[in-house]
């Protein structure tokens, strides 16, 4: 009987994150149709994202810039104003397979994340380096 407890309390729980990530995804859908001004929108859904991924303490997004051809950073939380410098090609590292591929990446181990950066050129690597926040 005190293991359905248990179980019981772990699904409330788990019940309760979903709902609460749930909730974080309406409110960035809201705030997208709420406004134009792209860099508002972007910033929300930055702010949203981080919410529901806990682990993680940075990140950016990405858009194609069709003259050069490239991703470049349009919002970022997390790291230097340096980041803005990060421009990748499309099938270059995690991001440009992602775009050219139009399929999502679900990477979870360092190593993985640093093999599949492996064709990431030294001047991306050196910008990313150069814009992690120092604690």
């Amino acid at each position: 009987m005190r293991s359905k407890d248990v179980s019981l309390h772990q699904l409330k729980l788990e019940n309760q994150k979903a709902q609460y990530d749930m909730m974080n995804l309406m409110d960035s859908f809201q705030a997208i149709s709420s406004t134009l001004a792209i860099g508002e929108v972007l910033k929300k859904i930055m702010h949203y994202a981080l919410n529901i991924v806990k682990s993680a303490k940075a990140g950016y997004i990405q858009l194609y810039e069709e003259h050069s051809n490239k991703l470049i950073i349009k919002e970022y939380i997390g790291f230097e104003d340096y980041i803005i410098s990060f421009k990748v090609k499309v099938g270059e590292s995690i991001t440009g397979k992602v775009f050219r591929d139009g399929n999502v990446s679900l990477i979870h181990t360092t190593k993985a994340i640093y093999d599949s950066m492996a064709d990431l050129s030294i001047e991306n690597m050196n910008t990313i380096e150069r814009s992690q926040l120092k604690n």
